[in-house]
């Protein structure tokens, strides 16, 4: 299942890239030309899904003659835990059909339900702005002045709308929107029968501009695939710019209906500045949005900008180039064919004999290694025709033949083995000065699969056997399992176990430590999560040694180790687990803790650090307030006046505030500058850029 949501998430980021790359490169044609192109692939990622349901598929298969992993927990699984993750091919965990992880269920558990959680809060969203153009409508009475059904038309008939819309009169506080997706409506403020003759037309040509290209069918088309896209920033990017490129494309229409562009932009800037303060619902369409205003004024203010409206035969092309491509991108996949495993199950059926001969016919690996300064360890990696690699530290003496190798004199070929009880892997290459590399073979063991089904496990393939070898799982494990009263545990299982690095030894260090984990499952839960005995140990070093195993694992995974665990203690803070969880999930470090220190807060309360970190009070912060005369305040009032947004800047350019209170300090940033009347007038061309400022500034 996650391979299918990654293969998905390639599909959908290759779609919205080719949108943008289109779009990036069609910058000197029309805003209506791009925003076809950005309509196009926000319905080619709704119809993704289900052109990779019912569409046809073909498959490109890739296939990969692979010698089963090495692992790093495999070879050095014994002796190291610093190793380097495994890379397992997916036809191969495929043909072992192995189970989940706990930890791996929990994390997808939680990214379904996250998911979910989005979906519906995005959903609910575009719900209540259904409900809210609805009542707009519902709300608004229809408009039969004479002088208003007439421009209506006259702009209709220009605009060639067959179907003319509603035209309606709503509150005061109602922004002029086109509204509905299928029969759309124009609902105007009650105050726009005071308008003058260029506001109105302005007004019916933009909103009929957007009744003629449907864009409220666009919008709402967008809004559904922002939900239920919602993790994936190009879905998102992509509603963004098909706004922009609509209102541009709109703007570009009524200019073309003989609008000068000056009276439509002095227009646009007065509803902008009468409106600002109303919102307006996602799934209308209104002229002017503030955020939106400064691109679209100098898109009016270019007179070679490209304003032309694709035909249809334009349109169909696009269209068709779209379906081509969502069919494509859903009817393609990738298999990985994998060549060993196959070969291996085949062979597995066939006896002992059989599978060791068949180990010749495996690609060799690839060896390297670098002895140690103490003399005892080498550190060794292991590679993959493929690419991949596994690494590890291991003793020389574990090795047959390693110690003598190295020892030589470092001329010729050398040759050293690693057995364990599933099979042996055989090294040869040369060695020089303690460091050398080789190819890797392995040899399996034709006594292993029998003596494993006498014990009552299943015969395992070879893949499964090189693996079990790789990470050192054999009849000590299993009887460490027995000893320790552990649940059997399936074939499937110990292979799991030895792909996530499960070793014997964790077996009776644990057991020694009162940790009884019942199954292999709960010891590859501990070693995912990173709870290795040493961790138990270190923990218990620092007081907390009452701890049940869900609590080891929350711990691990928040990030408490015994560093920090001492350092919040030798500091005076006597917590329990869930205290030092949330004090390292809300950032609280030893180093917080002595930069507030250092500035006089010594006796803050475990419940003032949150508070204090929580609303950003910082070192730097208390510093700059100190700078402008306002030194050992309480952590109370630092905090007041960091919520108030009182920073140093502000303290800098507002000399007045020296030698006030903390209250007169917030009462004075929360009044803020006194704002200048500004009624609107009537601009001139060559007054719209200052004006435009003028506003923005005053605005935001």
């Amino acid at each position: 299942m996650a391979l299918d949501i990654l293969e998905f998430g390639v599909k959908l980021s290759v779609l919205l890239g080719i949108g943008g790359a289109l779009t990036v490169s069609m910058r000197r044609r029309s805003a209506a030309a791009r925003h076809l192109v950005w309509t196009l692939t926000v319905i080619g990622t709704l119809a993704l899904p289900f052109a990779s349901l019912a569409g046809p598929r073909w498959t490109l298969p890739i296939r990969r003659a692979v010698m089963p992993a090495l692992g790093v927990q495999g070879l050095a699984s014994t002796e190291s835990a610093s190793t380097v993750p495994t890379a397992t091919d997916t036809g191969t965990r495929d043909a072992l059909a192995e189970p989940p992880a706990q930890g791996q269920t929990t994390w997808a558990a939680a990214a379904i339900a996250i998911y979910v959680a989005g979906l519906l809060l995005l959903l609910t969203r575009l719900l209540l702005d259904y409900s809210h153009v609805h009542r707009v409508v519902a709300r608004a009475s229809v408009i039969d002045d004479g002088a208003w059904v007439d421009l209506m038309k006259t702009c209709a008939n220009r605009l060639n709308i067959a179907r003319q819309p509603r035209l309606l009169f709503g509150h005061d506080d109602v922004v002029p929107v086109a509204a509905g997706a299928m029969a759309a409506d124009i609902v105007l403020p009650s105050t726009a029968q005071a308008w003058d003759a260029n506001r109105r037309r302005s007004v019916l040509l933009h909103e009929l501009a957007h009744v003629a290209r449907r864009d409220c069918l666009t919008q709402l088309l967008a809004e559904i695939a922002v939900a239920l896209y919602w993790p994936h920033p190009g879905v998102w990017w992509a509603a963004r710019r098909l706004r922009v490129e609509r209102e541009l494309a709109c703007d570009d229409r009524v200019l073309s209906c003989d609008m000068p562009a000056d009276v439509y932009a002095e227009q646009l800037l007065e509803l902008a500045y009468a409106h600002s303060r109303h919102r307006t619902p996602a799934l209308a369409v209104t002229m002017a949005r503030p955020g939106q205003l400064e691109g679209r004024m100098r898109a009016l203010m270019e007179h070679r900008r490209n304003r032309a409206t694709p035909n249809a035969g334009w349109r169909l092309a696009a269209t068709a180039a779209a379906g081509v491509a969502v069919l494509t991108l859903a009817a393609t996949t990738v298999a990985v064919v994998p060549i060993a495993p196959v070969a291996a199950a085949e062979s597995a059926s066939q006896g002992p004999a059989q599978s060791t001969g068949l180990a010749a016919s495996l690609p060799p690996g690839t060896w390297q290694l670098r002895r140690l300064p103490d003399g005892r360890s080498i550190q060794i990696t292991v590679s993959e025709r493929e690419g991949s690699y596994h690494g590890g530290v291991l003793r020389i003496d574990r090795f047959d033949g390693l110690a003598a190798a190295l020892a030589g004199d470092g001329r010729g070929l050398v040759q050293f083995r690693l057995k364990r009880d599933a099979g042996t892997f055989a090294f040869e290459g040369t060695l020089r000065d303690g460091i050398g590399g080789g190819t890797v073979t392995f040899l399996p063991d034709a006594t292993f699969p029998d003596a494993l089904a006498k014990r009552g496990f299943d015969r395992p393939m070879l893949i499964q056997q090189v693996i079990l070898a790789a990470a050192d799982i054999g009849f000590d494990f299993v009887d460490a399992l027995a000893a320790e009263r552990y649940s059997r545990p399936t074939l499937d299982q110990l292979v799991n176990a030895g792909q996530h690095g499960v070793n014997g030894t964790d077996i009776k260090e644990l057991a020694a430590l009162g940790y009884r984990l019942e199954t292999v499952d709960g010891l590859v839960r501990f070693h995912d999560h990173g709870v290795s005995p040493n961790y138990v140990r270190d923990l218990r070093g620092q007081g907390l040694d009452r701890l049940s195993a869900d609590d080891l694992v929350r711990a691990h995974d928040h990030g408490i180790d015994a560093n920090y665990v001492r350092g919040l203690r030798t500091r005076g803070y006597q917590l329990a687990l869930a205290d030092f969880i949330t004090a390292h999930d809300h950032g609280i470090s030893p180093s917080y803790i002595d930069s507030l220190r250092s500035l006089g807060y010594t006796r803050l309360s475990f419940d003032d650090l949150l508070r204090a970190h929580d609303h950003g009070v910082s070192e730097q912060y208390i510093n700059d307030l100190a700078t402008f005369g306002y030194a050992s305040l309480t952590l109370d009032d630092v905090i007041r006046l960091h919520d108030h947004g009182i920073g140093a800047q502000w303290l800098r350019t507002a000399s007045a505030g020296r030698g006030l209170s903390v209250n007169e300090i917030i009462r004075l940033h929360d009044q803020g500058p006194r704002q200048p009347d500004r009624t609107p007038s009537r601009l001139r061309q060559s007054d719209l850029r200052t004006t435009l400022r003028t506003w923005l500034a005053w605005a935001w």
